[in-house]
């Protein structure tokens, strides 16, 4: 039987692994050999790691056609980042594997670097650097302590695929088997990996080419004296002397790195095998293709989350003028990109935008939304989201106003801006030093400063809007996207009461939905002015829930039903 280790324990064991793998990377790194890449790329060495360590541990569940809870949990904890986008649960996305084909089937590019560094420097880094990895993936192999043929069959496929990239020093591993597994895993590499040390690992190389050496001068020892033999045999067919031909193959199994066992094996008639070294520009070659590779994979997760940030927009209760709007601002966006690749002439456009409305209808929401939407556009380069007021902006001396406008911006930069109640900023203080103005005047500024990776989105009451405006010439110019947000109808404010129950795991019986829409249906026009919209109804939920409380705590033994259930009784009163 392997070794048997409890799944917090493999957990480790890969991490460790993990880790020797980022110290090979950063050895790649320091002496040069990832400078061209990353260029072609625009990936960091630790970044290509993750994403191929990932797509390499992901295709084995999708190989055995499941994928365990425990699996899933090694796939998001082991590397630094989700590069394939991994949800913690639901099914695996078709983008995700997709993704995670398209790297295993594209040159290794980090295999690749680690063997031109071994033809250079006479290391074995190749050949750690594959152990390594292969002991992360028997770690996620023996979760829940499987048993390890699937692990070998698919180890077996792998290879298939990479092993012209592999030295020669590692085709043994072509020979994997269920006792190479059992070995490895008992192995005191295992649990760390195998530390790449320059000196030990020429002085390794070095030996073992010296053992090499010394089998090759015994088997041509041995070839003379057959050949003599043969040469005094009257019987000997001197035409099948050409016939004859050796091939030194080494065979080289697990064991302790001081005791490595070499067997040559003499063969008849079979030609050598040449390892594959590859040249630099064939490396550059590879690298191209792999850049071509990640710009599929990179543009597929840009759509996958542009998606799931359209579906999160569309799926907000009303909004329907709002989500209208956003789409033809993106379908404008993506036109833009598509006239950009033709090289084709653009006119100037400002992503700036005005939103009005009273409070409570969706204003912040939306807004954070359309950060991580410019962001998968390439409009901007985090996404961030900053929201501040006047009382973030404006100080009350002299000169601080302008530091504190500075600061949020700095924040904000490559993100976006969020100024609640912009209008404010306009109005003057009555007290004779108008540090609104102020503010405004530097915003201004640094706009222009950082309009290439700024959004500002300002908000407040319609008509304040329009006169906070024309307040600065240099706003009028920059703001030219107006979207309204309406107030929620009652049926809408109802359907957002139901959402927040159902997000709280409680249901409204059917008789205290009505009483609530009857509630809402008798407000004048004057309460729901102040009323709030969605916050006025998040006032209501809160309310219903304590008065649920009230009401289940002198209960002898609620049942589960009765704590999720919201009735009649909990609404009475909660809009006044």
């Amino acid at each position: 039987m392997v070794q048997a280790y409890t799944n917090e324990q493999l957990f480790s064991i890969a991490k460790e692994n993990y880790n020797t793998l980022l110290y090979h990377c950063k050895v790649l790194e320091v002496e040069g050999y990832w400078e061209e890449p990353e260029k072609l790329l625009k990936y960091t060495i630790s970044e290509a790691l993750d994403l191929y360590v990932q797509s390499f541990l992901l295709l084995y569940p999708v190989y055995n056609n499941r994928m365990t809870e425990e699996e899933r949990k090694f796939l998001l904890c082991v590397t630094d980042r989700n590069m394939l986008s991994i949800a913690e649960e639901g099914p695996i996305l078709e983008e995700s594997i997709a993704q995670a084909e398209k790297m295993i089937a594209s040159p290794p590019i980090l295999m690749q670097l680690c063997s031109l560094k071994d033809t250079r420097s006479e290391t074995n880094l190749a050949e750690m650097f594959t152990e390594t990895l292969l002991n992360i993936f028997m770690a996620m192999a023996y979760l829940n302590q499987e048993k390890g043929t699937a692990a070998v069959s698919y180890i077996r496929a792998y290879f298939k695929e990479v092993q012209a990239f592999i030295t020669g020093d590692l085709l043994y591993l072509k020979e994997i088997d269920e006792k190479y597994m059992f070995r490895k895993i008992c192995s005191e590499h295992f649990e760390r990996g195998h530390l790449f040390d320059e000196k030990a690992s020429r002085a390794q190389m070095k030996k073992r080419k010296e053992k090499q050496q010394r089998e090759a001068e015994r088997i041509a020892l041995e070839e003379a004296k057959e050949l003599e033999e043969m040469e005094n045999d009257d019987n000997l067919e001197l035409q099948n002397e050409d016939n004859i031909e050796i091939e030194l193959q080494e065979v080289v199994f697990e064991g302790s790195e001081e005791e490595v066992e070499t067997q040559v094996v003499r063969e008849q008639t079979i030609p050598s095998k040449k390892e594959v070294v590859l040249s630099e520009e064939e490396i550059a070659k590879a690298a191209q293709k792999a850049k071509m590779e990640m710009e599929e994979v990179k543009e597929a997760k840009r759509a996958a989350a542009l998606e799931k940030l359209m579906n999160e927009l569309n799926n907000l209760i009303g909004l329907e003028n709002v989500k209208n709007e956003m789409q033809s601002l993106v379908n404008l966006i993506k036109v833009r990109k598509m006239r950009e690749q033709h090289n084709m002439p653009q006119m100037e456009m400002s992503y700036h935008m005005v939103f009005t409305g009273n409070p409570g209808t969706g204003k912040t929401t939306v807004a954070r939304i359309v950060a991580g939407i410019y962001k998968e556009l390439g409009i901007l380069s985090k996404g961030n989201f900053i929201e501040t007021d006047r009382a973030g902006l404006v100080a009350g001396y002299i000169g601080q106003t302008a530091m504190k406008v500075t600061e949020v911006v700095e924040k904000a930069k490559g993100g976006i801006l969020f100024i609640d109640e912009a209008y404010s900023l306009s109005s003057h203080d009555g007290l004779g030093a108008d540090f609104g103005t102020e503010a405004i005047d530097t915003l201004v500024k640094l706009m222009e400063d950082n309009r290439n990776d700024l959004v500002v989105i300002v908000a407040g009451y319609t008509e304040e809007m329009k006169d906070f405006l024309k307040s600065n010439t240099g706003l009028v110019s920059r703001f030219n996207k107006f979207v309204e947000f309406k107030d929620y109808s009652n049926e809408e404010l109802l359907n957002i009461l139901v959402q927040m129950g159902k997000k709280s795991a409680m249901e409204f019986t059917e008789d205290a939905l009505e009483h609530v829409r009857k509630m809402l249906d008798e407000m004048t026009k004057e309460k729901r002015q102040v009323f709030g919209n969605a916050r006025g109804i998040r006032n209501v939920f809160e309310k219903i829930v304590t008065n649920q409380a009230n009401r289940i705590i002198v209960l002898p033994e609620p049942t589960i039903q009765e704590l999720c259930q919201i009735t009649y009784v909990d609404v009475l009163g909660t809009i006044t």
